[in-house]
């Protein structure tokens, strides 16, 4: 992920950079009927850019776009992409306002539209790299699915519904029938990278058995945690005294627009 975080900051710097240079382009300025450019008007670009480059791909990732399989859904893409170029793109305005920069407004618009032309651009070559007969052997993760049989059936048609071509299954196993030598043996058979594991509550026992025979062989657990059901409730994970935690929040989190009112409320408050 760090490396798209990277690759994506690059772009971004070089969006900005390309919106500048359209912006002050006479054939642009004819051809979209733009105002005459201050002589000053891009003094204060390059603080602009210690704030746009390693900012950017953090908002992206608060909208969960490198959270999500390479070879998903051209809409896990487009939708956290765009939400999260408009966030940059009212950034960049709102810290032109609060620090009375005169850059022109139009830069903004033009480097929301190449920013998001190019990382998807980029996002699209990686499909196609990864499409190749090569990469996907060598890329495809294989995974031994263990839970109850229901659990099994019901993550095994959620990865076919999603079209997760990242991951491939190559052996089931009933959790409550099995015991964890034969989970070991298939692990050996087939080479895998790592075990997706799903249980309800009534199987805590089997399912530690389970993760520190993983351990032993040092193969990935991924131990899909809902235990519980919950109507209106989100699911985070964090950790206190270096133990894992489950949060269950009913109550909003701070959105970008709530945080935007607050600090031009903050600006506009008699002193």
């Amino acid at each position: 992920m760090q490396m798209h975080q990277l690759a994506d900051a690059c772009l971004f710097g070089l969006s900005f950079w390309i919106a500048n240079l359209l912006r002050v382009n006479p054939a642009v300025i004819d051809w979209f009927n733009l105002g005459v450019i201050p002589a000053d008007a891009f003094k204060n670009v390059v603080y602009l850019y210690f704030a746009l480059v390693p900012s950017a791909p953090l908002v992206l990732e608060s909208q969960g776009f490198y959270n999500r399989p390479v070879m998903g859904p051209r809409s896990a893409v487009l939708w956290p992409l765009l939400k999260g170029i408009l966030i940059i793109t009212f950034g960049l305005v709102l810290v032109m306002y609060v620090c009375h920069m005169i850059t022109p407004r139009g830069i903004t618009v033009f480097f929301g539209v190449i920013s998001f032309s190019l990382i998807f651009i980029k996002e699209e070559i990686i499909r196609g790299v990864m499409r190749s007969k090569l990469a996907q052997s060598q890329y495809k993760r294989r995974f031994v699915l263990v839970g109850i049989e229901r659990e099994i059936v019901r993550i095994r048609e959620e990865l076919i519904e999603r079209a997760d071509q990242s991951v491939s299954i190559v052996a089931e196993v009933n959790l409550v029938e099995t015991p964890v030598q034969q989970i070991v043996a298939e692990l050996h058979n087939h080479s895998v990278y790592g075990v997706i594991l799903s249980a309800k509550h009534t199987n805590f026992e089997q399912v530690e058995y389970v993760i520190r025979a993983c351990e032993l062989e040092g193969v990935e657990v991924w131990l899909v945690a809902d235990f519980f059901s919950t109507q209106i409730s989100r699911t985070s994970l964090d950790e206190l005294l270096g133990r894992p935690l489950l949060i269950f929040r009913t109550a909003p989190e701070a959105s970008w627009r709530m945080v935007a009112k607050q600090v031009m409320d903050f600006l506009n408050s008699p002193r």
